[in-house]
């Protein structure tokens, strides 16, 4: 009776786990300077160089 019980429990969780990570809505990204090309799968930039080396987001060291 108690592995019975515990399979079910087990099942129920795993169920009510997978209904609730697939209802968290995405992230919309339009204000983003990435574009998606569905056709062949590109990504694509739509900032320049320039533009993105002055937000400043260097991490390397010297």
């Amino acid at each position: 009776m108690k592995k019975i019980f515990s399979l079910i429990l087990a099942l129920l969780l795993c169920f009510a786990a997978l209904t609730s990570c697939c209802k968290a809505e995405k992230p919309e990204l339009k204000s983003s300077a990435v574009t998606h090309e569905t056709k062949f799968g590109g990504v694509y930039f739509d900032k320049t160089i320039e533009e993105f080396n002055a937000l400043g987001l260097n991490t390397a060291t010297a």
